[in-house]
Parts: C-alpha cells; structure tokens; sequence
C-alpha cells in the first residue's frame, strides 16, 4: 500500500506593498509533519532585503534524510528522503513562520510547491521501501491572506502557522 512521500519543498514569499511592511527583524520557517518540526531554515537572517517592502524571494529545500511515519530497517532503504505521509498531506502538513522582532512585517503571499512521490512498503510489515517520484511537483497551497507578524501584540502575532 503506498503511501505519500514529501522529497522537497518550495515556497515564494512576498511582502505587502505598504508602507514600514518589511522587516529587519529575524525571521525563521518550519516545516512540520502533524506538530513534529522536520525541517527549520531562517529566511531572513536580519537586515538584508529578502523580505523588504514588496520584496518576493523563493526557497526550497531537498529533505536530506528520512522522516518515516513508522521505523524500517534502515539497510533496505537507502536512498529514500523525505517526509512520509501515511494519511496523505492534506491536515497532516503545517508551515510556521516565526519572527524574533518588533519590527514588523507584513506577509502578502506565501505560495508552497512539494515535489512528491509514493513510498512503497512490502506486505510483511514494512521492511522493503521502494520510492518513485517522477520528479513531480505539485502546489501544495497559497496563502493571500494579508497577515501582520511582530513580537509586538499590539501590531501582530509573532508566529503564523499554514495548514495544508
């Protein structure tokens, strides 16, 4: 029964139009499966232009080790990367963007692409793992909704979590 496996992930980032909507501030991304983090990058390490006024960057990240729902043995699995999703992506997957300031900064857009394959396991209980992806990427959502992050609570919310 194959399952949905998460090899790399992409996201465009881009800030609003307006005025003081960039940030100086550090700013930090996870990547979670279900409440597990699986992967944190910092996007803006502070004070560069990646997320400056109507600024738009894009990252991506190749998962460099396995992260499996349910543990295999590991000398017949090599090769295989990536974030398994028994259940499928979709409410199992969450991105959470954090920043470290009150400079704040105002999100316009996040739009996240996944390239995606299926993990096979044998009839046995799971100890043969065979991955095929294609190399196919897919939109994984977009988040347009304007949405203000600063330490700050008078101006925002210092964390802001996208469900898949």
């Amino acid at each position: 029964m194959p399952t949905t496996m998460l090899a790399a992930i992409a996201w465009s980032i881009n800030t609003r139009d307006e005025q003081s909507a960039g940030t100086d501030d550090k700013v930090t991304c996870e990547v979670l499966r279900d409440n597990t983090v699986v992967a944190r990058f910092e996007i803006e390490p502070g004070n560069t232009a990646a997320l400056d006024r109507d600024a738009g960057d894009v990252w991506r990240y190749d998962f460099k080790r396995m992260h499996l729902a349910s543990p295999v043995n590991p000398s017949l699995s090599q090769g295989v990367v990536g974030v398994e999703f028994p259940q499928g992506i979709p409410g199992h997957l969450k991105m959470r963007l954090r920043i470290a300031g009150e400079d704040r900064w105002i999100k316009d857009s996040v739009v996240v692409y996944g390239r995606v394959g299926e993990l096979y396991r044998d009839e046995e209980g799971g100890s043969l793992l065979v991955f095929n992806d294609g190399d196919q990427w897919i939109d994984l959502g977009t988040f347009s909704k304007r949405k203000v992050l600063s330490t700050d609570p008078r101006e925002g919310s210092a964390t802001l979590t996208l469900l898949f």
